[in-house]
């Protein structure tokens, strides 16, 4: 394989396959892995894959020589796959002697001199009878591998069958894309940065406090290692850890909100930046009523139903106030059967909630100056779904983030953002800040549930209305 030394950082990459006619099915191998990498990893890598190859792409007036150098000024990974046939030549005029060959020294050619692309080959081992008997295209096929050997070594490697082959291309492009963003981590550093902007009093280094609600049901007779709370609490934290030890703060503490209640803690974390998280953490509420008590342009705020778990986002936009409520217990209740079979795989479900991601100045600061330019977050979901995507959408939509992010890092943040989840995994985040009421009683309804779960490929129990709050319904 030849490394890639970009020269400059693109989001948007061609991966070009070229080939003879013998290994379609390598092919379309190839197609569907870059598919499936451009939906799983890319995308959270802040890149985005596009396929190129002849049968996908539009006629065109362009002569075989035309084409190919067009496509491949724009191309960043080229894949070459070859097996018993070597090709035929792309013109009458060419004095290449395979267009698959041609492509590969124009990918060649342009490495060279603007150091992309990537260029990966792949031989199909042929079999015992066909080496004992070579023809003419099997010849110039092994005959172009020894040139590898002599000039690009190591730059191929070799197939026997074509799951092996979609394997090891998988993990190919996986490697060159996590290389890829770690030889560019810039942006993404800045961006957090920019975020979370920490500050400090006069003479000190940053510092950060994660405050966290536990779990408040406990099951005796259980040892933890880790205090006992919501899973997706803890994975919130550990995004947050993540992204404040990505831009250089190592000094991160955490807490819970129980103990941070204590007058002679707080007064001692008065010192540091705060991140809370949780709708249900009685700390963060606390200080958020101050800032909305003290500071204009609040946007959001906790509120609590009738019930002891009914909370809800108050949101203000453009639209006026608006009551966002979590599908989350909807989309369950169609899922799971009564038997409760589902407990035996619990996370292979589709879920969805909404989150507010927010930073401000920490209120103490105006009345002591010597704390410095200290901020405080929050991350909370209406359930524990929304703190986890709130904490994912720093780490993997930290390009989105920088959409809305103010220049100044003493201008407020805000954000509220819908949450996806499917089999284990927060799949998508969106900033849904700017939406109507009617967008989100239409998350709530059955007809959005059913649809998003009959897009997964979800069965269903159809059992009329779920528990609880009727779908749709609004409070104040």
């Amino acid at each position: 394989m030849i490394q890639l030394v970009s020269k400059g950082f693109r989001k948007n990459l061609n991966v070009f396959i070229a080939s003879p006619s013998d290994v379609n099915a390598e092919r379309e191998a190839a197609h569907n892995v870059v598919q499936s990498v451009n939906d799983v990893i890319a995308h959270r890598l802040g890149f985005t894959l596009t396929c190129k190859m002849w049968e996908k792409l539009r006629p065109t007036y362009l002569t075989a020589d035309q084409w190919m150098e067009q496509q491949l000024q724009d191309c960043d990974f080229f894949l070459m796959i070859l097996w018993r046939r070597f090709g035929t030549p792309p013109s009458e005029t060419s004095s290449c002697g395979s267009g698959t060959i041609q492509e590969f020294e124009i990918a060649l050619r342009l490495r060279e001199r603007e150091k992309r692309p990537e260029i990966s080959v792949y031989f199909g081992r042929p079999e015992k009878c066909l080496l004992d008997d070579l023809g003419v295209q099997l010849k110039q096929v092994l005959g172009f591998k020894e040139r590898l050997d002599r000039e690009h070594k190591p730059l191929y490697k070799e197939f026997s069958s074509t799951d092996g082959f979609r394997d090891e291309f998988r993990a190919n492009l996986t490697d060159w894309l996590l290389a890829l963003r770690e030889s560019q981590p810039d942006e993404k550093q800045q961006i957090l940065h920019r975020f979370f902007a920490l500050g400090a009093p006069t003479g000190q280094k940053p510092e950060a406090l994660v405050v966290y609600p536990l779990l408040e049901e406990k099951q005796p007779g259980i040892t933890h290692l880790l205090p006992y709370m919501v899973l997706e609490d803890f994975q919130a934290m550990h995004k947050v850890t993540k992204c404040l030890n990505t831009i250089g703060h190592s000094d991160v503490h955490t807490i819970m909100a129980e103990l941070y209640k204590d007058p002679d803690t707080e007064l001692r974390a008065a010192r540091w930046n705060k991140v809370f998280l949780c709708s249900r953490n009685e700390s963060g509420q606390k200080c958020l009523e101050q800032i909305r008590n003290h500071q204009s342009g609040c946007q959001f705020e906790i509120r609590y139903g009738g019930e002891p778990d009914d909370r809800f986002i108050k949101w203000t936009n453009k639209h006026g106030t608006i009551s966002v409520r979590s599908p989350q217990a909807n989309y369950l209740h169609y899922q799971r059967d009564r038997k409760a079979d589902w407990r035996k795989d619990p996370g292979k479900c589709v879920a969805v909630d909404f989150a507010v991601l927010a930073r401000f100045p920490d209120p103490n600061v105006a009345t002591n100056p010597g704390l410095g330019d200290l901020k405080v977050f929050f991350i909370m979901g209406i359930r524990g779904l929304g703190t986890w995507g709130a904490a994912w959408y720093l780490d993997w939509r930290w390009t989105n983030l920088a959409n809305r992010l103010p220049p100044r890092e003493d201008v407020n943040y805000q954000a509220l953002l819908k949450v996806e989840y499917w089999d284990y995994r927060v799949r998508e985040v969106t900033d849904v800040s700017g939406e109507d009421q009617a967008f989100f009683d239409g998350e709530m309804m059955p007809g959005t549930i059913l649809k998003k779960l009959d897009d997964y490929g979800v069965k269903q129990r159809k059992l009329g209305q779920p528990r609880g709050r009727a779908a749709g319904a609004t409070s104040t």
